[in-house]
């Protein structure tokens, strides 16, 4: 297990569902992975399956080119902060935090200190979702209708913290990143209706009016009978696009294996990236301005907002 020459060194800090993920594709991308992981029997378990270096705690990692942190989102400002004197690039698993004011001060501390802050939306790795971006890009202005569906297959494990305690962060704020990214346009309304309240939330439902005239439906639910599903349609006058003929046949028990691909193509980019190759993972800008929709999710949910009629302009 010790560093060889000509190998990324990578960290990820958190071995749970995805730190496990990327650790695993990481080493099977050919980097040297070191996981932070301070549950002795997780650590067990991931030293024993990925043969890779375990240790408890961030002060005792050794020199890294990157990392990747994957721990629960209250505790992201803080890791990323104690990363930032190894002045490596950082990829942080979304949402940056669930507070867009306190991830842009972080993002700027980050810039500060000269560290490249990436963030996992790793949903445009999706093969179909880029290719519905290139058709939407060559065909602008004629989809006045898009509807973007998320459906997890099973609820999160026992402990899990969700984001903020809120749908928005932990589950929609993927489909909200998409919408931003492939359509380019700045969200002037918004709107909603959830199954619950707070963390037991189950159901999301979300209007999104785009500035460019395109209103968006997005639908979001924890738990599915039916297993994950994620897809998307593009409805105009004259075209429908759709991302389920482009998507690989299920049915898939959680993201991680609807995402597989994307994920590994995720960590192909960056270890790209750290090795000075081209920047195409997204920025902490991108996750700012996602949260920002999100908590105008949660505002239009929240009383005062449905006293409102649900609507935050």
């Amino acid at each position: 297990m010790s560093t060889q020459i000509g190998r990324p060194r990578i960290a990820v800090v958190g071995g749970g569902r995805i730190g496990s993920t990327h650790a695993r594709n990481l080493a099977e991308l050919g980097a040297d992975v070191t996981v932070v992981e301070p549950d002795p029997a997780r650590a067990a378990a991931l030293s024993a399956e990925l043969r890779c270096r375990v240790v408890s705690d961030a002060a005792e990692l050794p020199g890294a080119d990157g990392a990747v942190v994957c721990t629960p989102t209250d505790t992201h400002a803080a890791v990323v902060a104690g990363l930032l004197p190894h002045g490596v690039p950082v990829l942080l698993e979304k949402p940056c935090t669930a507070q867009p004011e306190a991830s842009a001060r972080l993002g700027a501390l980050a810039e500060e200190a000269g560290v490249p802050l990436r963030i996992g939306f790793q949903r445009r790795f999706s093969p179909e979702y880029a290719a519905l971006r290139q058709e939407y890009r060559a065909r602008p202005g004629q989809f006045g209708f898009a509807v973007f569906t998320s459906l997890d297959g099973a609820p999160p494990p026992q402990g899990y913290q969700v984001a903020g305690g809120s749908l928005a962060f932990d589950l929609q704020i993927h489909d909200i990143d998409l919408i931003l990214w492939l359509f380019g346009s700045a969200v002037v309304e918004v709107s909603a209706s959830s199954g619950g309240a707070g963390a037991a939330t189950d159901l999301l439902v979300t209007t999104l009016t785009l500035a460019c005239g395109t209103v968006c439906s997005v639908v979001s639910k924890r738990a599915s009978p039916g297993g994950c599903h994620a897809h998307a349609e593009l409805i105009g006058s004259r075209a429908v696009l759709d991302t389920r003929p482009l998507t690989a046949p299920g049915p898939h028990p959680d993201f991680r294996s609807r995402f597989a691909a994307a994920y590994r193509a995720e960590a192909a980019a960056f270890l790209a990236f750290v090795e000075g190759g081209p920047d195409e993972l997204p920025h902490w800008r991108d996750a700012v301005a996602a949260e920002k929709i999100c908590a105008r999710i949660d505002e239009a949910l929240s009383p005062a907002g449905a006293c409102a009629g649900a609507s935050i302009g």
